[in-house]
């Protein structure tokens, strides 16, 4: 940490890797000062002459003034330089799992299929635990994330196939594998579901976690990893709805499906303002005295034409979307005015 100097570099010895590089680049003197950050030092700053010369005190003072600004300058630029690489990790990288974020996932899947590998074909999993809210709340946060460590272990590390793989949020992840066929594939998916289970299930007894996942082989990689992570959610969303467990393949006819009921929820809300939804009552009657005891209220769509939409065709769609509940409120509303009206009219 001291300054070096050297009025003439003949002092050094001739076999030193010193006095080579010196005299390879033709410097006769040398006045050195150490850059220095936390007590150590990692480089310096040289003044050097092709002739030889004694170094004043007046030459000294302000390389050594120069070392430590440099030196500063530099410590808090490698600083920052640890920083921003921070930030980037954190940006990159889920902090419970270390799997990738989901942006990043996106861009390192999309770069694969770009790569255009006609030997490869991909697939797109989309996967979280039934229940899992009641897990936590039975086992503790903190089980809670070890679970999510050891999936993140079996789908992304242990696996041979998968290329890249995220923690979309919560218990929610997405996975890129290889496939080799698309029934390769599902048994894959299946015999990862079944060895993680039972793993699970012997750490934390009576756990019963299972596994929900929506499951797509990419046929064309020139519709971009989204389109691919939307069919993966689709058919992932379609089990869950179902309330089972297990694993659902993407079929077009969902995504059809799916536009269907979003139409279908869209129209019910203006059908419901434009009052074609018409309360029929389907009468209840005493087997004992045959007398008509009371009614059950039901919602029937009847277009401005005359047409009747079933029930069968809007209600599941409402019910998926949970906006079932304004046709409930409707029909509570409705039923409440006629039966105002019946008991103004002292009707039983």
């Amino acid at each position: 940490n001291q300054i070096v100097e050297f009025a003439d570099v003949e002092e050094l010895p001739r076999e030193s890797a010193q006095y080579r590089v010196y005299h390879a680049n033709e410097i006769v003197s040398l006045l050195q000062s150490p850059l220095i950050s936390e007590g150590k030092t990692f480089g310096y700053i040289s003044y050097v002459d092709t002739a030889r010369r004694d170094w004043t005190e007046e030459e000294k003072h302000p390389l050594i003034m120069l070392s430590r600004l440099i030196g500063n300058y530099l410590a808090r630029e490698k600083a920052y330089q640890r920083i921003r690489q921070k930030i980037e990790l954190m940006k990159s990288f889920d902090e419970v799992t270390g799997l990738l974020k989901f942006d990043k996932f996106k861009e390192v899947a999309q770069a694969v299929l770009e790569q255009g590998n006609k030997n490869v074909q991909y697939g797109l999993v989309s996967v979280d635990f039934s229940h899992f809210k009641y897990f936590n709340e039975i086992y503790g946060f903190r089980s809670g994330d070890e679970v999510l460590k050891d999936f993140a272990e079996s789908v992304a590390k242990h696996n041979p196939r998968a290329v890249a793989a995220c923690r979309d949020y919560a218990d929610n992840f997405l996975v890129m594998v290889m496939v080799q066929s698309p029934a390769a594939f599902r048994h894959n998916i299946e015999t990862y579901n079944q060895a993680f289970v039972a793993n699970q299930n012997q750490k934390f007894a009576d756990s019963k976690l299972e596994l929900c996942c929506g499951a797509y082989v990419i046929t064309d990689p020139e519709n971009g990893i989204v389109s691919a992570i939307d069919n993966a959610n689709l058919a992932h969303k379609e089990l869950k709805e179902k309330k089972e467990t297990g694993v659902l393949f993407f079929e077009p006819g969902m995504k059809m499906s799916r536009i269907r009921d979003i139409a279908l929820q869209h129209m019910v809300e203006e059908a419901i303002a434009a009052g074609e939804f018409k309360m029929y009552l389907q009468p209840k009657v005493s087997m004992e005295t045959g007398k008509l005891v009371g009614a059950e209220a039901l919602a029937r769509w009847i277009k401005e034409d005359g047409t009747m939409i079933m029930p069968g065709e809007f209600i599941p769609a409402l019910e998926k979307s949970g906006k079932i509940a304004e046709l409930d409120f409707f029909m509570y509303e409705t039923m409440l005015k006629q039966m105002r009206s019946w008991m103004n009219k002292d009707y039983p």
